[in-house]
């Protein structure tokens, strides 16, 4: 508390009125539980960039100069405790050191851990004949003996979470439960899992298709009516929607926020917006093999129907060397074309394709190509 009252009272006159410095040094000193990366992204004081921090560049005056705020410098000790404490580290210290020099200022965090507060038991609830228990303890990022970080606790919940929804538990909820002894440095926590009813697939409904046939759409779905309810088939479902190439936007969600009466069963909604059909590309580029070179492409999706997409390009290089387009390029920029024999004439290549998703499986697709 005392801590936290010295992090927020105003400053001194004096201070208030210092000019502007140059953060040119950032530095985490005594830190072995979490790397620099970490502690940087966490609090707010920042490093200069490289053209602005190394003494063999500054001179040139390049770089993104960051500036030191005095206030959020000391907020950023909080920040650093805060940090530590959520990762198990209850007794840890933090203290500074800042170099002023002129209109620079290097500042350095000495961070003293100490021990840990571990976690002594783990137990999970609700769970009696739903999901292998020994299995799922060992696939938790959180593990007995570790430090009592609470962060991999609320991720050791939601794996619980991940795994009931993925057996047939639309509706599954975990209680987080822990109790912390700072002074035996230990812990003990409990997951208590509320599964709800187990459910399948009784309606898939689509909104949002206008252009594109609804039954192209469920076509690519993994989740059918009559399937047991899974999370994963709805991700499934959006990545496949996604890489038809015909929506901007997909979501798969739960149709109703919560369970339907009785066993009726669970209706699950995609929600689509749809992109343009058509997309053209064009590229061009200087290469020690091609000289010069451009390629484009034309894309048609959902061609004819049935979520086809039919794909033209075209390439041609050796421009400037080459038959009917030499410009005398062996000469300067193309010179190492010189004795190419090859490169008399120019390249081409064209090709035609036609892939069809959704080829007697959701997860196959077919594809035919004509190239000349």
């Amino acid at each position: 508390m005392l801590v936290a009252v010295f992090a927020v009272a105003p400053l001194p006159l004096g201070a208030q009125q210092e000019p502007e410095r140059v953060v040119r040094g950032l530095a985490f000193e005594g830190n072995h539980a979490i790397d620099d990366y970490t502690l940087s992204t966490a609090i707010v004081t920042t490093n200069s960039s490289t053209f602005a921090t190394s003494p063999f560049l500054r001179w040139m005056g390049l770089g993104e100069k960051r500036t030191f705020d005095e206030l959020e410098f000391r907020r950023d000790v909080i920040r650093l405790v805060l940090l530590y404490r959520q990762s198990g580290y209850m007794n840890v210290v933090v203290d500074t050191l800042v170099q002023r020099e002129g209109g620079d200022v290097y500042v350095k965090f000495r961070l003293y851990e100490g021990d840990p507060v571990r976690l002594a038991a783990l137990e999970l609830k609700g769970l009696d004949g739903i999901l292998d228990l020994p299995r799922l303890k060992r696939d938790l990022p959180l593990q007995v003996g570790d430090p009592f970080n609470r962060l991999l606790f609320q991720a050791s919940g939601d794996t619980v979470v991940s795994r009931l929804r993925n057996q047939g538990y639309p509706y599954a909820d975990v209680l987080r439960n822990y109790d912390i002894d700072v002074a035996a440095l230990r812990a003990t926590a409990t997951l208590e899992a509320l599964p709800g009813p187990q459910m399948r697939v009784r309606e898939v409904l689509i909104n949002g298709a206008q252009e594109v046939d609804t039954a192209t759409v469920r076509r690519v779905l993994s989740v059918k009516p009559g399937d047991w309810f899974s999370q994963e088939q709805l991700y499934l479902t959006q990545r496949d929607l996604y890489g038809l190439g015909l929506f901007r936007s997909v979501n798969v969600v739960l149709a109703d926020t919560t369970p339907p009466p009785g066993d009726s069963g669970v209706r699950v909604m995609v929600r689509v917006i749809e992109a343009p059909r058509h997309r053209l590309r064009f590229g061009a580029g200087y290469g020690t093999l091609d000289c010069f070179r451009v390629q484009s492409g034309w894309t048609a999706y959902d061609f004819l129907g049935g979520a086809r997409a039919l794909d033209v390009t075209a390439q041609l290089s050796k421009i400037g060397v080459g038959i009917p387009t030499d410009a005398n390029f062996r000469e300067n920029v193309c010179r190492f074309l010189q004795n190419d024999s090859t490169s008399n004439y120019v390249n081409y290549n064209t090709t035609v394709s036609l892939q069809q998703p959704a080829f007697l499986s959701p997860r196959h697709t077919a594809s035919f190509s004509v190239f000349a």
